[in-house]
């Protein structure tokens, strides 16, 4: 038995011997692989905030929509989606540098049983700055578009 331990004993010493001088220092790899993992990391990072912000966008967009299909005439439906997308934006976090807010009322046109709907495009440049890290340069466009069934059987 104990042959057999000293046999194993020098093939680990042999097998260490073959493997040395052939890496680097632990050390030394940390020092290469950390950067890229940091890198890795902010792209992840920086992605998820950049779908953040365009998910609240989505989100107004889609809320004003409901706020205005709501609504009996175009006059209320355009105050209740404006003043909807408004408050959802604000929730969330999202400043837009620029908006633009588009509404399709032409649902409440059509005649009574008829199926229709309110649609609501945004248009809402964001600073870079501000979804991804403070003090970026610059800014993104982000354009969605939203809607929401009129109830084909509600007077209009």
């Amino acid at each position: 038995m104990s042959g057999r331990t000293i046999a194993g004993i020098s093939a680990v010493r042999s097998a260490a011997r073959r493997t040395h001088g052939r890496g680097l220092a632990p050390a030394t790899e940390l020092v290469i692989i950390f950067p890229a993992l940091i890198v890795l990391l902010g792209v992840i990072v920086g992605g998820s905030r950049i779908w953040f912000a365009r998910s609240v966008v989505t989100d107004a967009a889609y809320s004003g929509a409901r706020a205005a299909s709501l609504e009996r005439t175009t006059r209320t439906a355009d105050s209740a989606a404006r003043t909807a997308t408004a408050q959802r934006m604000a929730m969330r976090g999202i400043t837009c540098l620029q908006t633009s807010v588009d509404l399709d009322l032409s649902g409440f046109d059509k005649p009574i049983g008829t199926p229709a709907s309110v649609t609501e495009r945004i248009r809402c440049r964001v600073a870079i700055g501000e979804v991804l890290v403070p003090g970026l340069p610059g800014s993104m466009m982000i354009t969605v578009r939203g809607s929401s069934p009129i109830d084909s059987y509600r007077e209009r």
